[in-house]
Order: C-alpha cells, then structure tokens, then sequence
C-alpha cells in the first residue's frame, strides 16, 4: 500500500502542481524539445546514416544543424548538450547501425525478461528469487523508458547496464552450457593464451587509467597553488608535470597556455628586472 501511495502523491503534483507554502523556489530546467532533438538527428543521418557523428558529438550536431528560428530568441547562444531524450543521442552518435542494434538488445532483453518471468511465476518454488528478477526488471524497465523521455547522465546509464547485467547473471534467462576443457588440449591451450592475453589487456588499461588519473590530480593541485595560494611558477610548474605524465590531455595545454599568458603580463610588470631577464 505504501508504494502505490507514494506514487499516488507523486502523480498529483507532477499533473496539478499544488501550491504549497513550504513548497522550494526551483529553478526552471531549459532543453531541447522532442521536436528539436528529432530536427537534429534527421540531419545528422542524412549526411552520416550508417555509423553517426561519433560518442557524446550531439552538442556538436545541435551547433551545427540547429533551427535557424532559435537564433531569433533568447536561446542564441545556448548549446544543448543533450537531446530531449537519450534514444536521440543514440540515433546522432551511432547511426542507423548503432540505433537498430540498441533497439534489438532492449526488445531481445525485455521478450526473454517477460517469458522468464512469466515461467517462473508459473513454477512459484522460488519466492524470493521471483521478488528479485521482478525488482530488477522493473528498475531497467523504469531506466529503459526513461531513456526515450529523458536525456540520461553516466550515473543512470551505469545503473542500467548494471541492472541489466545483473538480471541476466542472477535469472536463467539463457541455458547453461557446460564445456570440459581437461578433453580437448587444444581448446584448454587456447583458453590459457586467451586468459594471459586478457590478463595483459586489464594490466595495460589500468596502467594507463592510473597514470591519467595521477595527471588529473597533479593538475588539479597545480590550480590549487595558483588560486587558493597565488603561488603562479610552482602552480604551472605542477600542471607542466601534468602533461608529462598523460600527454593526451589537451584541457591541460589550454590551461597552461593561458598561464603563461598571465606569467607574461605579470612579468612585463616587474620594475627589478634586468635587461637580460
């Protein structure tokens, strides 16, 4: 009964809106409309059907193939980062090839759900198991409608696939297969390379992944020095050490060219200077 309450409340004041004396000041939340995104993502596939723009390049699309009409409002100069709903950030980024394939992994998912669902009930030996595939059924499906109305953040797109993961590991949506290896030399030989390769494989990314997140924070203690300290050459000396580490990063060039602007003009300024300095 608590849950349906809940969501009794909560469907009066998204459609009735009551006004409320303790009800929070909330800021208005601006974004593209459906229609908007739609525009967008037909020209995109106009020009780049088959495999899209590229990941997370809807900003770029809404920039560059935007309505003309938006100019003439107060929105100019406003860059949507996200479409209306995620399945258009799917459509522009991926294609019609990313998009038929996302479509079919969600209808495959939620076909083989229900009639897992449905044969599990039917059974009714397993209360709690039946309790958890439909908790996390329906928190994917929740996420999973939410993608077509909604733009989604990595945080929720995270959840998804966990949820998703989680389903297809815990539920006997797939039947098991067992494979001896101990009878075939030849496939346990190539199990064993296939395990080192991977093993080498997770050792390299998560040297790298390391490395740039020990750049992330020399960088960030670098900004610290310059605007919590004012300490300008070690802070640029800090961000210096930054790029040495992961030189792929090309925010942080953009930031130390800028203070070596600043370093310039506050140099200029300095009245003890000799010629030679």
């Amino acid at each position: 009964a608590w849950p349906i309450t809940i969501l009794a409340i909560a469907l009066i004041f998204m459609f009735f809106r009551p006004i409320l004396p303790f009800r929070p000041n909330l800021p208005v939340e601006v974004g593209l409309t459906h229609r908007g995104s739609l525009e967008v993502v037909q020209k995109v596939l106009k020009e780049k059907p088959i495999l899209g723009t590229g990941p997370e390049s809807f900003v770029i699309n809404y920039t560059k193939y935007k309505s003309p009409v938006i100019n003439q409002t107060a929105f100019w100069n406003v860059r949507f980062a996200n479409p209306a709903g995620e399945i258009y950030s799917v459509a522009s980024d991926l294609g019609i090839v990313g998009l038929i394939s996302f479509l079919l992994v969600l209808l495959l998912f939620v076909f083989k759900a229900i009639k897992n669902l449905v044969r599990t009930v039917g059974e009714g030996d397993n209360i709690l198991k039946q309790f958890l595939e439909i908790g996390l059924f329906a928190g994917w499906l929740g996420l999973a409608v939410g993608i077509f109305v909604y733009p989604l953040n990595i945080s929720l797109m995270f959840v998804f696939w966990l949820l998703f993961s989680i389903y297809l590991a815990e539920s006997s949506v797939f039947k098991e297969k067992i494979y001896n290896l101990r009878k075939s030399p030849g496939i346990l030989l190539l199990a064993s390379f296939s395990f080192v390769i991977i093993i080498v494989l997770m050792v390299g990314f998560i040297y790298i992944q390391g490395t740039r997140f020990v750049a992330e924070i020399v960088y960030k203690n670098g900004l610290n020095l310059i605007q919590a300290k004012g300490d300008l050459d070690n802070g640029i000396n800090k961000i210096i050490r930054a790029t040495v580490i992961n030189p792929y990063e090309d925010r942080t060039y953009q930031a130390l060219s800028q203070l070596f602007i600043l370093k310039l003009n506050r140099d200029i300024q300095l009245t003890n200077l000799t010629q030679q300095q």
